[in-house]
């Protein structure tokens, strides 16, 4: 079963992959030239039309609309078949095939060279954290040994 990842919000390394291919479907007013916050989120196995802000009439997302109103809303990312390359285009903003991700296990390694959204983050003064599934965290300071155990990791902040 092919395994398909909805981005509702997506930080500029993604963004930058979207607009390459005129993606960006609806992105809200910032007052002067206040800095955004940054959200992405991602979930398993959902298509891009199973929200209600995508045009989905049979399936109630109130809480997901009402974001995607304040938002930039990104729908042409092009997702690989397996999670942990999408995940990994998704945190460098770049083609999984260039990733060194091109797979899952442990034969597909992140890149020395690669740079993650949150580090470009970092270093332009956010404060950045990741939740939930890590399987890229090596690159953001997690596991110090350079792998990782799914679904194991404590959530990580970078001040």
């Amino acid at each position: 079963m092919k395994r398909y990842v909805t981005v509702l919000l997506i930080s500029l390394a993604a963004s930058i992959h979207a607009a390459e291919n005129g993606g960006v479907v609806s992105s809200a007013r910032r007052p002067g030239n206040a800095r955004p916050n940054v959200l992405l989120i991602i979930s398993d196995d959902q298509g891009y039309g199973e929200f209600g802000f995508t045009g989905n009439k049979n399936v109630l997302t109130p809480n997901l609309d009402k974001l995607a109103e304040q938002s930039a809303v990104f729908g042409n990312f092009v997702v690989a078949p397996a999670c942990s390359p999408t995940r990994s285009a998704l945190m460098m903003g770049r083609n999984h095939f260039k990733t060194g991700v091109w797979g899952v296990g442990p034969a597909c390694n992140i890149l020395d060279d690669e740079v993650f959204m949150p580090q470009f983050f970092k270093k332009i003064g956010y404060a950045t954290a990741l939740f939930g599934k890590g399987d890229s965290v090596q690159a953001v300071g997690g596991n110090p040994d350079g792998r990782y155990v799914p679904n194991r990791l404590p959530s990580i902040r970078t001040a």
